[in-house]
């Protein structure tokens, strides 16, 4: 591999030369397209589970609080079990409720719900903008790495297939909204890391601090994301020409511009909470800021201290090998017209397990090109790998599940890409399997993604079914 760092260039149909591009418009076309092919993926028997499925139960409720209330009201006895069953007038008392997570992604879930709240496919619109959003963010990012709609196109495709981006695309909790501002923030990065503007104004930098931001008023995880951004902003800029003074004086202006701009943006989720008047601990000390400092700091506390054990829970040694999946959905009942015989109906997390496999060879390919090559690609990627996988591992104690590392899937899928792109570019003769290993690949996702499809939106199947697809232990 003769370079460490992608250039500028599109691959021609002809000849296999590279031509500069000259045009975004076939980015934009590649990841309009990727939008409406996972939304109509994700919209169909999008309220075919009638009840909650895993934290629904806690978040669609919560959700409809704030578009009523402007914060989470404290449920009532039995209140979620009455917005299951669409008694919304049973569901909340008064005051505000003491919650683990800021309110941002319980806004963008209440957003849906107001189209009807007894409505199930409410509940899960959002979810279902977001997953879509995510999917034609991983093209454009792609198209920014290769300037190849063809490699761009593969990016979005299997971003819009993979079974845990897919599945929490169509559920009614948070993560899929920490994914949608987390991948935002990083596209915006891409474009600030390449960009020549200098001085305060910076674009793409106050974009991406206001994306990770925006990450962390949905859960507090998105601040490791804002954390890894300011220290890439630094190393980025002490790179740059010039003496220790102005390297200095950048890095100084990155310590105000990246931690101010998200923290506006964070301050912005809890807006509800500031102008209302029954939010949990809204009158908790004597002024409105200590109150809210106080609360940042009981829901931190409580958000590391969930120890209660759950039969889905796993550790982060078994998320990438999708060894542990979480279920968030199983109803058993006996098959129509056969009553000796039982059938399922279920929603797991189980992600696609080739694009997985790939993308852990790839990650490790990353790591080699950023030793080999000093790979700036690789080296953004393995930084976004690392904020959403590797800090879980310091919460073993904690009550963890493997969803979590759907945050994690878009920079997965961009390491497959980074990966077959260096490989096609290489001046060596292995340059000609990047294209077969990529056509494998798609048809491999595919092929898995339409036999799972299945298990992914709670077809009902049958007991043989059921074995022969979660056929590993762990699944089931």
């Amino acid at each position: 591999m003769h370079q460490a760092s992608v250039s500028p260039q599109t691959d021609s149909d002809k000849g296999g030369h590279s031509v500069m591009s000259t045009s975004t418009k076939p980015a934009f076309l590649v990841a309009a397209g990727t939008f409406v092919l996972s939304a109509l993926l994700r919209i169909p028997h999008l309220g075919r589970v009638p009840n909650f499925t895993f934290d629904e139960a806690y978040y669609v409720p919560q959700g409809y609080s704030m578009t009523e209330y402007g914060y989470e009201r404290h449920f009532a006895d039995g209140g979620q079990d009455a917005f299951g069953t669409h008694a919304l007038d049973k569901v909340f008392t008064t005051g505000g409720d003491f919650v683990v997570h800021p309110p941002l992604g319980k806004w963008l879930i209440g957003l849906g719900e107001l189209a009807g709240p007894t409505e199930t496919w409410t509940w899960r619109i959002s979810a279902v903008i977001a997953g879509s959003l995510v999917a034609a963010l991983v093209a454009l990012m792609a198209w920014h790495l290769s300037h190849s709609w063809k490699w761009s196109a593969l990016a979005g495709g299997l971003a819009s297939i993979e079974g845990m981006i897919f599945v929490e695309s169509r559920t009614g909790i948070l993560d899929i909204f920490l994914t949608l501002f987390v991948v935002a923030g990083a596209a915006a990065a891409f474009k600030d890391r390449d960009s020549l503007a200098t001085g305060w104004w910076r674009p793409w930098r106050i974009a991406a601090s206001m994306s990770f931001g925006l990450a962390t008023g949905v859960k507090f995880s998105g601040v490791i994301f804002l954390i890894a951004y300011l220290w890439l902003t630094i190393a980025w800029d002490l790179r740059k020409p010039g003496s220790t003074v102005e390297a200095l004086g950048r890095t100084a202006r990155n310590f105000v511009l990246v931690p101010v701009s998200s923290a506006v943006m964070y301050i912005l989720t809890w807006t509800g909470w500031f102008l209302t008047d029954g939010g949990y601990g809204r009158h908790s000390k004597s002024n409105i800021v200590a109150s809210w400092l106080h609360t940042q700091i009981e829901m931190l506390t409580l958000a590391g201290a969930i120890e209660t054990p759950h039969n889905w829970q796993s550790g982060p040694w078994a998320w990438l090998i999708q060894w542990r999946p979480t279920m968030f959905y199983t109803v058993t009942e006996p098959c129509e017209g056969d009553q000796g015989s039982t059938c399922y109906q279920i929603v797991t997390s189980l992600g696609t397990v080739p694009i997985w496999i790939a993308g852990i060879l790839a990650l490790i390919a990353l790591g080699w090109l950023l030793a080999r090559f000093r790979d700036r690609d690789s080296a953004l990627i393995l930084a976004w790998v690392a904020a959403g996988y590797l800090p879980w591992w310091f919460f073993s104690g904690r009550t963890i599940y493997a969803f979590y590392v759907v945050v994690v899937a878009p920079f997965v899928i961009l390491a497959i890409i980074v990966v077959l792109l260096r490989l096609h570019r290489s001046e060596h003769s292995r340059s000609s399997l990047a294209r077969p290993i990529a056509v494998g690949l798609a048809i491999a996702a595919v092929v898995w993604f339409w036999l799972y499809y299945p298990v992914y939106t709670a077809e009902i199947i049958s007991d043989g079914t059921y074995s022969r697809l979660l056929f590993w232990k762990g699944w089931r």
